[in-house]
């Protein structure tokens, strides 16, 4: 599976603590493994620390950092259409979203610019339809079988408001899933765990967080004449890289679940170690950057 398919996947996956755990430990001894050392394995750990970004920062998300338009309107659900989205949550048999067909590439490429748009405040007039594996879905309606976790998915193309709908449904997961007492406890560990190892990094003279993520800032747009204003994620994680014996800033930009950027930044001296740019279309070695 490419990053691309990583990074879609995982932000459609909501898991239990249990199996986050399992997948993080699982991702851990890959970026410690040093037997194969292919092109692909030597980004390994670039693609190993998004991921435990995405569980930790996507999956049970923080939205103090995402669009004040959104946060507004995710902070206004009702209480019982929160409580009956974290049991429809909990409840599922998948453990991820299943779909009946593929986006098209039109679909994709809309979607990338309706993540922009909804984070500016246009959202859908309409909400998904939900049911459960014992109704049948409409033909020409867009529909989450809640469950199985199963969307079915029109064999038209989709409109936008189709499409900003899913966006909608799936902010609005998240946020539910957020709210409760189990996500908050696991977020709030994971952040109080990467302060302190940004505290002790910096008292050996390395540099900050922020540092690293101006680096990735002004890479993007002075090499890659790429704008931030408009990207609907941005992430950074500190770990230890085995291979390289360092620590490391993984900063990570783009709109979500239509592209990404990934920086490996050197958390001792600022400097560039790794850069792909990930998308449907597949994964690019930004290596004009060095």
């Amino acid at each position: 599976m490419n990053l691309s398919k990583i990074k879609e996947t995982m932000d459609n996956i909501h898991m239990s603590e249990k199996t986050q755990k399992e997948i993080i430990e699982n991702v851990k001894k890959r970026i410690e493994d040093k037997k194969n050392k292919t092109k692909q394995q030597k980004i390994r750990p670039l693609i190993a620390a998004s991921i435990i970004i995405v569980i930790l920062l996507a999956g049970i998300p923080i939205y103090a950092g995402i669009q004040s338009l959104v946060k507004t309107r995710m902070e206004n659900m009702p209480k019982d259409e929160i409580k009956n989205t974290q049991n429809i949550m909990s409840e599922r048999t998948s453990e991820a979203d299943i779909f009946s067909r593929e986006y098209s590439q039109s679909e994709r490429e809309r979607m990338a610019k309706l993540y922009i748009d909804y984070n500016n405040g246009k959202f859908p007039q309409k909400e998904i339809t939900v049911i459960d594996s014992k109704e049948q879905p409409k033909k020409d309606l867009i529909c989450y079988i809640k469950d199985t976790s199963f969307f079915y998915l029109p064999e038209h193309e989709m409109t936008d408001e189709e499409l900003l709908e899913i966006i909608d449904f799936n902010y609005k997961r998240e946020y539910s899933v957020s709210q409760s007492g189990e996500a908050s406890a696991i977020r709030e560990n994971f952040l109080k765990e990467q302060k302190q190892f940004e505290t002790s990094v910096i008292a050996n003279g390395g540099i900050s967080k922020e540092e690293a993520l101006n680096t990735a800032t002004e890479l993007l747009k002075n090499k890659l004449n790429m704008s931030v204003s408009h990207m609907t994620e941005k992430n950074v994680c500190l770990y230890y890289d085995n291979d390289l014996k360092l620590n490391i800033y993984t900063v990570t930009y783009g709109v979500r679940s239509c592209y990404y950027y990934y920086f490996d930044i050197n958390a001792e001296d600022g400097s560039l170690i790794r850069a792909v740019k990930s998308s449907y279309k597949g994964i690019e070695e930004l290596t004009s950057l060095f």
